[in-house]
């Protein structure tokens, strides 16, 4: 079946953004490399350039208002991070999502959440408040169907628990591993009710940190976190050419 994402409006002025920053010529060189891998990044984890598709550097140069030489750092930094394969003489494409792959990064980041929210939830931290904004942007992407904004929301709610057990850096350096996983989840998430679910799960989350439930917490966490990737197969019967 098709996949419809759209872009809500925030996205659209961060990439206008990054787009004048390429053409600023005081910022660059540095800020052209960094731009250009923000953007195909993006392009690549939110599906616009979906697995298996041939990447052309002119093209992306040109769309960009670059050289092709901040795109083609760009494509080797992503090709060493699993987004790109290139192959030498045959071309550069977006790789193909690997399940067990992904199905390791779930569990990591599982087992490291799990043991920082047991800490909240055993001191009955009141995290309600400091959540507050991401839950009303996930309510707010759920009633635009922008499933774009609904995970950049997502990482918003978890990146702040991780912020209130202390452990910022921990969640960056998931961060940077979680571009491979958030491809599966734009497919995972398209698919009926599962944004619904999201956010349930997330309201009983902060209920069960405030209420220190802690073995309920363990359950929902283990359910939140997908840790079986319980749609993979049928994901791959959807779209096949997406999978390696």
């Amino acid at each position: 079946g098709g996949h419809l994402i759209r872009f809500p409006v925030y996205y659209i002025m961060d990439e206008i953004w990054r787009v004048d920053m390429l053409k600023d010529p005081v910022r660059a060189p540095v800020s052209q490399k960094l731009n250009a891998y923000n953007i195909i990044k993006d392009k690549i984890r939110f599906l616009e350039l979906v697995p298996g598709q041939t990447i052309s550097e002119s093209e992306l140069a040109r769309d960009l208002g670059v050289s092709r030489t901040p795109v083609r750092e760009a494509l080797m930094r992503l090709s060493d991070e699993g987004l790109v394969d290139v192959y030498p003489q045959r071309g550069t494409y977006v790789s193909k999502i690997e399940t067990e792959l992904v199905r390791e990064l779930v569990l990591m980041r599982h087992v490291l959440e799990r043991t920082f929210l047991k800490k909240l939830c055993l001191q009955h931290t009141p995290v309600r408040e400091e959540l507050e904004q991401h839950l009303y942007m996930q309510r707010l992407a759920m009633k635009n169907q922008d499933l774009f904004g609904f995970i950049h929301s997502d990482d918003g709610f978890h990146s702040v628990l991780f912020r209130l057990a202390g452990h910022c850096t921990i969640w960056n350096i998931i961060s940077n591993t979680r571009a491979v996983h958030t491809r599966y989840r734009v497919l995972d998430m398209g698919l009926p009710t599962e944004t619904d679910g999201s956010y349930q799960e997330h309201m009983e989350i902060v209920e069960f940190i405030e209420q220190g439930k802690l073995e309920e917490l363990m359950n929902k966490l283990y359910v939140h976190h997908d840790c079986e990737l319980k749609n993979a197969e049928r994901l791959k019967e959807m779209y096949p050419d997406y999978f390696a």
